[in-house]
């Protein structure tokens, strides 16, 4: 699969300070698909392996500099935006790299909204994924070529005609919300279910329900994917 590389302003780890032996730990619910990544890995001399089912289920013996998710397919990415979530919170300064076995324009979405810096298929090669690796914890992404498709295609787009809302939310109503408020949206922006705003904001489900309902209200949003859309278009602007 041919990928492109895009640097990033903020990198898990300072590239004067990327490890010689790189830990990686390999997050994946099915025992098979884990064993063979971990087999085709563990003979790269610079990486350290461990591997598990959940994030919640394992703590490895040292701090990963990388978690690769390793996934079958859209369905699973409502539990990957959980699994990053957590994974992010107990090692913020580890890149993240989904694996996936199908990847289309909305999983690469979903992927970078559930906090991915990197994103290959699961026909991508060792070498592949070992070179994905080292660039990811340099501070670079790595993703599909699609992806530059994807942003050429929006800019064309947004210059060809002036945008048209496509919902009755007016985009400067956001800024009334409350802080909390705002770090909901941002939070559903970022694809996390109301269980994972909950657990990220430690908050209780119900309490983030109430939230959602005041800024649908104060927002005349009819739905949640409005608010989220506007606030989206808010931070291209």
């Amino acid at each position: 699969m041919t990928t492109w590389v895009k640097s990033r302003r903020m990198s898990p780890l300072p590239v004067d300070r990327a490890p010689a032996i790189i830990n990686v730990l390999i997050v994946d619910e099915s025992d098979f698909s884990r064993a063979c990544m971990v087999a085709g890995l563990k003979s790269t001399p610079e990486l350290t392996i461990e591997s598990c089912a959940a994030v919640a289920e394992h703590e490895p013996a040292v701090p990963p500099n990388l978690v690769l998710f390793q996934i079958s397919g859209p369905a699973n990415y409502p539990a990957l935006a959980e699994q990053r979530a957590l994974a992010a919170r107990r090692w913020p300064r580890a890149a993240a790299l989904v694996v996936s076995d199908h990847v289309d324009d909305g999983e690469i979405v979903a992927a970078i909204r559930a906090g991915a810096q990197g994103l290959l298929t699961s026909d991508a090669s060792v070498a592949c994924i070992r070179s994905a690796i080292l660039l990811l914890v340099n501070g670079a992404g790595v993703y599909p070529a699609a992806l530059a498709d994807l942003l050429q295609l929006e800019t064309t787009d947004a210059s060809a005609a002036p945008p048209t809302p496509s919902s009755p939310v007016e985009p400067g109503r956001l800024a009334t919300l409350t802080k909390r408020q705002r770090e909901v949206v941002q939070l559903l922006a970022l694809g996390f279910s109301n269980r994972a705003i909950a657990e990220q904001l430690e908050i209780s489900e119900s309490t983030v329900k109430v939230h959602i309902r005041a800024i649908m209200a104060q927002n005349g949003a009819s739905n949640r994917t409005q608010v989220v859309a506007h606030f989206l278009k808010g931070m291209q602007q």
